[in-house]
């Protein structure tokens, strides 16, 4: 069952489990989940600031370090099978942004996988907290889940 309600604005990412990601019982390994979690992360960041590539130069935003990530594990997800990684923004503040997500089967009917990843953005080559862009406060205010609630303030 999905945490998510049907009124969160949710993006979603197909991706594929591949064979060396498996365990030796065909079971993907638990730190897996992660990295299909970080490529719907890359994907959700390309379509939301039409970033094309991996571009800080370009992209400032993308100067950003993971300051937290939460993971639970709901059931094994077992084989090579596609999956869908489902994101939605549950936190956005001037510094950071706490984005949820779900591993789930293609069809929805099973959440193998669920948690939240909160981002700083961070000044290069300082690694201090710095604000986000007004244009990325803008296109990722409109993902922000209406049963959210967010403080005011830097954080």
């Amino acid at each position: 069952m999905s945490l998510r309600s049907s009124r969160v604005r949710a993006f979603e990412f197909a991706s594929q489990i591949a064979f060396d990601e498996l365990d030796m019982q065909g079971i993907l390994h638990h730190s897996r989940h992660l990295l299909h979690v970080e490529r719907a992360c890359h994907a959700f960041f390309q379509a939301v600031m039409g970033a094309e590539g991996f571009r800080p130069d370009l992209f400032p935003d993308l100067h950003a370090v993971v300051r937290r990530m939460e993971i639970e594990y709901l059931r094994p997800l077992a084989g090579v099978v596609p999956i869908t990684v489902a994101l939605w923004v549950t936190r956005l503040r001037s510094c950071t942004m706490t984005t949820a997500f779900e591993l789930k089967s293609r069809d929805g009917a099973t959440v193998y996988s669920r948690g939240e990843r909160e981002v700083c953005r961070v000044k290069t080559g300082e690694l201090r907290p710095e604000m986000w862009s007004d244009a990325y406060l803008a296109r990722f205010g409109e993902w922000v889940s209406p049963e959210s609630v967010s403080a005011p303030g830097v954080s």
